[in-house]
């Protein structure tokens, strides 16, 4: 879970201290930041393969992925937060 929230903080660093509480407090939330490690980690695999055609198409894929998540993230995080309402 460590390399996981350290994912998570490196792209919400502002956000450090309300990640930290809500890993601890939401499954939910534990497996959206694996799902963005994940994520994070299949762009980078990609962005290193030789295969040219192959690595664009699923590196544009992967970034959509890895931003749809860390959207989710943000979501969670933001409905976490006492003044959210606002």
């Amino acid at each position: 879970m460590e390399k996981t929230v350290t994912a998570v903080v490196q792209r919400f660093p502002h956000l450090k201290d309300e990640i930290l509480r809500l890993v601890k407090l939401s499954e939910t939330f534990q497996e959206v930041c694996q799902d963005y490690l994940d994520a994070a980690e299949a762009f980078d695999w990609w962005s290193k393969a030789s295969d040219a055609a192959a690595r664009d198409v699923r590196r544009a894929e992967y970034r959509i992925l890895v931003d749809d998540l860390a959207r989710e993230i943000q979501q969670m995080l933001n409905a976490q937060r006492p003044d959210s309402s606002v």
